[in-house]
């Protein structure tokens, strides 16, 4: 955490360095000044961290710029050795990233996306609705067309935006409080980025790839709220970049730009001339402009769809259709990710299966509350210090958790983990507010020790002991954050690829479908065809099948879909039978059988996952599953077993026993098999 004193204290509006330092207004004052344009009291004074701080304004800004750089390589090597390792073999994505991959190969084409990721928005297959907006696509399509298009590609991408997150959080901390809260910082972002796991912040899943920018929206309206108005661009774009990308976020992020928006008024009414009014309206108009550039997407799908994803968007979380969990669950679901052990020595959740069994976190609510009291504590000690930043940040914090408990309040249907996986930043904002008051407090007490020592002139001088002792903090700091990095290392050489399974089906499937179909000698194959691609998939709701149609796509195929598929792989897909030349269907379990005695079907693929063991350890299940659901008179569920196993294992009814059978059954598999034929046997 940094030593705490004025100046200390990053420029309000130069780079950051601590060289110097800037009031509300602009004006320039000495780093030297006894006073703040933040207005932290003298309580936040300590002697040798003052020492710490001149010598470190003394320093250039580009050896500041080095730190940063340096802190952001050290947060991201976990993230760089699992790209290494998700490098080989070839991943296929599946469901959703394969539907994210079709739409970042489409930015810049006649179809560049306008509005984001199908969710459970609307009706299913109808009038289906997305996230709001297509900025992650747009995000993700150079260095994924500059690295060649490919999977892995993707996953590069995804990465280098997180980095960004990282680079622009530590950037902010800089501007607020020097190289101390950077540091302070780096370490809450180690933990964080650990908590959530390699496998989480390597794959362009809509709920993921916000996770460290909702950090930045804190971080920067914090910002603002100090009267730091550079920071409102980048809380505009980081706030539309979480509410575009998935659709939670749009109650937390627009809770907490209220504080922004106060910000705004507070450093208007503090110009005193009409140079800064004209800063302040500068600013803001700009943040205006980018943020309808950002919005631009949305708003024309708006006009030019009927309906309108802003409308199916409205209609369905304005008239949800089911009842949402509560307040009190909301309570509870808060404070469970304010659990501080699991925050600093768990990691993510599995996502190995397309079955998870986890939903929301499990636990006592007790070291939540805990938490709690000591935040309010801090939040005390800092109203004594008079540390207007510091209670700036707290008021982010109360604001933060105010608005999570709303959040998740509203939710509704299946809780699953994915839903408020963003609450663990806001566990490491309060950390991090916790940490500083802390440093604030020690820094106050030795400050009123040496005050009251009276040492004569000549004695010797505490400043050089202060210096050591904040030197030592700034060490023990990158100490851990080297530290939880390593750790973190060391786990992410083990990140494997998202519902690793049915990759590695797509892996031997993929290339003797591709390989079969650029045969333009045969009926129904030849790059000149117009294929329409669909599947009966009896496990996984079309996820290899959307997979099959990416794949396609990559291969330079001119795919498309059945209408209720549209909204899954882009509208402009939809195509029917009369308009295509050659028909596609990918089909597992039992229908395999049925579509090889279809006339005019030639199978192209097949393959069988499962070992003459795991064989017979799938209908073993399957009887332990029955049974159970037989017992627990959820014979409504029998059908769904063999016809949509995804859909039963979900149901909220079913016991630990049947979903953990499911969860097997689907790691298990079924045999699947690619056909190819004339569009008329869909007739």
């Amino acid at each position: 955490m940094p030593p705490v004193s004025s100046r200390n204290r990053a420029p309000e509006h130069g780079d950051g360095d601590g060289s110097e330092a800037s009031d509300a207004d602009g004006s320039v004052t000495d780093v030297g000044a006894t006073s703040t344009p933040d207005g932290d009291g003298p309580g936040a004074h300590v002697s040798g961290a003052d020492e710490l701080a001149a010598a470190d304004g003394e320093g250039s800004r580009r050896r500041s710029r080095l730190i940063l750089a340096g802190l952001t390589a050290l947060l991201c090597a976990p993230l760089l050795i699992a790209l290494v390792v998700l490098r080989q073999p070839r991943w296929f994505p599946i469901l959703d990233i394969a539907m994210t991959e079709l739409r970042v190969r489409a930015v810049g084409t006649s179809h560049t996306p306008l509005i984001g990721l199908p969710g459970r928005i609307g009706r299913y297959a109808q009038e289906q609705g997305s996230h709001p907006g297509p900025l992650s696509f747009w995000l993700l399509a150079p260095i994924y067309r500059l690295l060649g298009a490919s999977s892995w590609a993707i996953a590069v991408s995804t990465v280098a935006l997180h980095g960004a997150a990282v680079a622009t959080s530590l950037w902010l901390a800089r501007r607020r409080a020097g190289i101390g809260l950077m540091l302070g910082t780096a370490l809450v972002l180690a933990i964080l980025m650990r908590n959530y796991g390699a496998e989480f912040l390597t794959q362009p899943w809509n709920p993921y790839m916000p996770l460290l920018w909702w950090f930045v929206v804190l971080l920067a309206v914090w910002s603002v709220l100090c009267r730091d108005l550079v920071a409102l661009p980048v809380a505009v774009f980081a706030g539309s970049f979480c509410t575009q990308t998935h659709a939670p976020y749009v109650g937390i992020v627009g809770g907490v730009g209220l504080l922004a928006l106060a910000g705004v008024v507070l450093s208007y009414r503090a110009a005193d001339d009409a140079a800064g009014r004209k800063r302040v309206l500068t600013w803001v108009g700009g943040s205006v402009v980018l943020g309808a550039v950002l919005w631009s997407g949305p708003v024309v799908d708006q006009f030019r769809s009927d309906p309108g994803n802003f409308s199916l968007l409205i209609d369905h979380f304005g008239s949800p259709p089911e009842e949402s969990v509560g307040l009190g669950q909301g309570i509870k679901l808060s404070l469970l990710h304010l659990n501080v052990w699991r925050f600093v020595t768990e990691q993510g959740a599995a996502i190995g299966s397309m079955f998870p069994a986890q939903k929301a976190p499990p636990g006592s609510t007790l070291p939540g509350i805990l938490l709690l009291v000591v935040w309010g504590a801090s939040i005390v000690t800092a109203w004594k210090l008079r540390h207007q930043r510091l209670l700036r940040l707290h008021l982010v914090v109360g604001a933060s958790l105010l608005f999570s408990v709303f959040s998740i309040s509203r939710i509704f249907g299946q809780l699953w983990y994915y839903l408020m996986i963003w609450a663990w930043g806001v566990t490491g904002l309060l950390l991090l507010a916790v940490g500083w008051t802390a440093v604030a407090a020690f820094g106050a007490r030795r400050a009123e020790a040496q005050a009251r020592s009276n040492e004569p002139d000549g004695a010797d001088d505490p400043a050089p002991r202060g210096l050591s002792l904040a030197r030592a903090g700034l060490a023990g700091l990158l100490a851990v954050t080297i530290v939880s990095s390593i750790v973190f290392s060391v786990d992410a050489a083990s990140t494997e690829v998202p519902a690793q399974p049915l990759s590695e089906t797509m892996e031997t499937i993929v290339p003797e479908v591709v390989r079969a179909l650029n045969d333009g000698d045969e009926e129904y194959r030849g790059q000149d065809e117009k294929y329409l691609v669909n599947w009966s998939d009896l496990l996984y709701i079309g996820a290899q099948g959307v997979g099959l149609v990416n794949e396609l796509d990559r291969a330079g195929f001119d795919v498309g879909v059945v209408g209720p598929w549209g909204t899954a792989v882009g509208r402009f897909r939809v195509r029917t039978p009369a308009e295509a030349t050659s028909y596609v269907h990918l089909a597992n379990g039992e229908e395999v059988d049925v579509w090889r005695a279809k006339p005019g079907m030639v199978e192209l693929a097949y393959l069988d996952p499962r070992t003459p063991a795991e064989r017979e350890r799938f209908e073993e299940v399957r009887e332990l599953v029955i049974d159970d659901l037989v017992a627990n008179g959820l014979d409504d569920l029998l059908d769904d077993v063999d016809r949509n196993l995804f859909a039963a294992a979900i149901d909220e009814r079913i016991s630990k026993v049947a979903q953990d059978g499911m969860t097997e059954m689907g790691d298990l598999g079924l045999p699947t098999a690619v056909f190819v034929g004339p569009p008329s046997v869909l007739d």
